[in-house]
């Protein structure tokens, strides 16, 4: 049986609103144990209030990083052409070559790794409403093999 390809595409990268929107949700459930554990079981005495000063500076540290992470995402253009992937970031002059790994496929939304482009590799979120058109080509393309040369 012939090997098949997957045709050439071309894909938009966004910062996912559906990634804002879960951390929001997750900063605020927590937010609301914290003040519940604040109320009734933070405990008495002079050690309350230093535990309450470092429950809400952890929190407050993971709400900075999960924004700074959802603001860092890469944005721009993830395209096939059959043999190699490349992103192009939005204004940018130069074009990245690379491969793309599968970590997670939710089937109406990947996240991809990018290898090499940094110490664990870049990630790229990409969701099937950003271009319904081009879903199906960039699901076949991230899972079949690239035509030989």
């Amino acid at each position: 049986m012939p090997e098949r390809h997957s045709p050439a595409v071309t894909y938009p990268l966004r910062a996912a609103p559906l990634l804002r929107n879960g951390l929001w949700a997750v900063l605020i459930l927590e937010a609301v144990l914290l003040a519940l554990w604040a109320v009734e079981g933070a405990g008495h005495g002079r050690w309350q209030w230093l535990r309450m000063a470092g429950a809400v500076a952890i929190w407050g540290g993971c709400a900075v990083w999960g924004w700074q992470a959802w603001r860092a995402m890469p944005v721009g253009v993830l395209q096939w052409d059959g043999r190699v992937w490349t992103w192009q970031g939005p204004g940018a002059s130069s074009v990245l070559a690379g491969s793309v790994q599968v970590v997670l496929d939710g089937q109406s939304l990947l996240l991809l790794r990018w290898p090499g482009s940094a110490q664990r590799g870049q990630r790229f979120w990409l969701q099937r409403d950003w271009a319904p058109h081009a879903w199906d080509d960039v699901r076949r393309a991230v899972y079949s093999p690239a035509r030989p040369p």
